[in-house]
C-alpha cells in the first residue's frame, strides 16, 4: 500500500538559500519579466503607430524611465492601451521593485560583511586561521605589509577566519585590504566558507603563544585541513616542541614557534619555507 506523500511547502524548499540568493533570484526574475513587457511593447508600437523600429524602442525606453521628451507619443488606441497596461501599469511598477530590491541587497550585503557572513569569491588567496589574543589588529596590519612587499604577493588578498571582530574589522585592517568570515577553524562549513581549498597558503595561529594547550585546538585544525589534503599548503603555529611531530606526521608544510613581535617570521615561513 503506498504511503500518501506529503506536499511540499515552497517556503520550505527555498529555506534553504540565503537571503542574498533569493534577493538576487528575485531580482533576475523582475528583469526577466520587465524584458518581455518592454519587448512586447517595442513589437505593438512597431506594428501599430507610424513609427521605425528604432523610434518604437526609443519611445518605449523614455516611457520606460519617466522622462517623456515629447518627441513621440502613441497616436493610436492600440498604442495607447499597450502604453497604459504595459508601460505605466506594469513595467514602471516592476523597475520601481526591481531598484528597491538592489538597495535592500546592498544593505543585506554590507551587513553580511560587517559581521564576516559574507562568503567571497576567492582564489589562490591567504587563509589565516585564529586570532592572537592579544595585538592581533596589529600583528594582522604589520603581516599584510610585510607579505605585500614580497613582489609576487603585493597583490594577494588575505583572508582571516576568525571569531574575533564580530562587529566588523578595524577601519585600518579593511584599509589594507584584509577580510573576515566570522567561524571556527575546525568547523568544514567554515573553511569551505573561505574557499580553504583554493588558497594558496594557508596560516593556523595559535590560540594562545603561551599556552601549549593551544595546541590541541591547532592540531585539531590542521587535522581538518590534511582531511582535505591541504596540508602541503599549510603553516602552523606550535607552542610545545613536543607536538612538532604531531603536525609533521599529517603533512603540514611548516610548523614554527609563536613569534608575535615578528611577523616577519611567519612571512618568511610563508613565501620560502626552510630558510
Amino acid at each position: 500500500m503506498m504511503r500518501n506523500k506529503r506536499p511540499l511547502n515552497p517556503e520550505h524548499t527555498q529555506s534553504h538559500l540565503p537571503m542574498g540568493g533569493l534577493i538576487r533570484s528575485r531580482i533576475n526574475r523582475l528583469f526577466a519579466i520587465l524584458g518581455g513587457l518592454v519587448s512586447a511593447q517595442i513589437l505593438i508600437l512597431w506594428a501599430a503607430e507610424p513609427l521605425s523600429f528604432f523610434e518604437a524602442v526609443w519611445l518605449t525606453m523614455t516611457t520606460l524611465v519617466t522622462v517623456g521628451y515629447g518627441d513621440y507619443s502613441p497616436v493610436t488606441p492600440v498604442g495607447r492601451i499597450s502604453t497604459i497596461v504595459l508601460m505605466f501599469v506594469s513595467a514602471i511598477t516592476l523597475l520601481t521593485l526591481i531598484v528597491s530590491d538592489y538597495i535592500e541587497y546592498r544593505f543585506y550585503r554590507r551587513e553580511r560583511i560587517l559581521t564576516g557572513r559574507w562568503i567571497y569569491k576567492m582564489k589562490d588567496h591567504i587563509v589565516i586561521i585564529n586570532t592572537p589574543r592579544s595585538g592581533g589588529e596589529q600583528y594582522f596590519m604589520r603581516f599584510a605589509s610585510q607579505i605585500r612587499s614580497v613582489p609576487e604577493y603585493h597583490t594577494v588578498p588575505i583572508m582571516l577566519l576568525t571569531r574575533q571582530f564580530p562587529g566588523g574589522l578595524p577601519a585600518e585592517l579593511s584599509d589594507c585590504g584584509v577580510v573576515h568570515f566570522h567561524g571556527a577553524g575546525n568547523d568544514p562549513e567554515a573553511l569551505k566558507s573561505v574557499h580553504a581549498g583554493s588558497a594558496k597558503h594557508i596560516i593556523v595561529l595559535a590560540a594562545d603563544e603561551s599556552d601549549p594547550m593551544s595546541d590541541s585546538l591547532t592540531f585539531d585544525i590542521a587535522h581538518r585541513l590534511a582531511e582535505s589534503n591541504l596540508g602541503g599548503r599549510t603553516t602552523v603555529e606550535c607552542v610545545g616542541d613536543h607536538n612538532r611531530a604531531r603536525f609533521k606526521a599529517l603533512g603540514v608544510r611548516t610548523t614554527i614557534r609563536p613569534v608575535r613581535t615578528y611577523p616577519e617570521i611567519m612571512v618568511r615561513s610563508v613565501v620560502a619555507p626552510g630558510s
